[in-house]
């Protein structure tokens, strides 16, 4: 998904080298690129400005790092699918945040994949309780937004992948469950038509 009004791109992409291991980057507004990778991704030292994190060190922060975005401020929140958590970074590295715990219900999550941000809620893909959770950035409140059977929520069943586009007011999702891609309301949290069904190319 790119953002119509600013250089903010979130990917998500397999390469054969990694055996399918999935790829994430984010282009954040100061047009700095972040890129995570499992295994290590082997890449020129003059395209490396910073790395992050080593698997089994004391200060390596992440377990399963898979899902990547960053707000206006070129702060970077990522969903460790392992932790069953959302950390936050500061542009120089510096962890400033850490957000969930194991379990279920509001603030609990049980392998995240994806993450987007505005300027006031992080929206955060619970993959596997299968709903999507939104929180404050303000008071750090996790609420579910949506999932199987929830009572006033955007109604889902395997959640994937999330977007936000704030100028049109759009918060999107796909749904590999419903075979579909979900257009919801920012303001109202309140889904239009589902486009798309099995076996369609948007």
């Amino acid at each position: 998904f790119v953002s119509a009004n600013k250089p903010t791109l979130s990917y998500t992409l397999s390469h054969p080298s990694f055996s399918s291991f999935p790829l994430s980057l984010t282009l954040s507004p100061l047009s700095s690129l972040s890129l995570l990778s499992l295994p290590p991704l082997s890449l020129p030292r003059r395209l490396v400005k910073r790395a992050i994190g080593l698997a089994g060190s004391p200060s390596g922060l992440f377990s399963m790092p898979i899902g990547i975005t960053a707000n206006s401020k070129d702060e970077l929140f990522i969903a460790d699918r392992q932790a069953c958590k959302i950390t936050k970074l500061a542009p120089d590295g510096r962890v400033v945040g850490s957000y969930g715990r194991q379990g279920r219900g509001s603030g609990g999550l049980r392998h995240p994949e994806s993450v987007a941000v505005t300027t006031d809620r992080l929206f955060v893909v619970d993959t596997g309780n299968n709903c999507i959770q939104a929180m404050s950035l303000k008071s750090g409140k996790f609420k579910v937004i949506g999932g199987r059977g929830v009572p006033d929520g955007i109604q889902l069943r395997e959640p994937q992948g999330v977007a936000v586009d704030e100028v049109r007011g759009r918060l999107y999702i796909t749904d590999a469950g419903y075979n579909c891609l979900l257009c919801v309301s920012l303001a109202t949290l309140e889904p239009s038509l589902p486009s798309g069904r099995a076996g369609t190319v948007l």
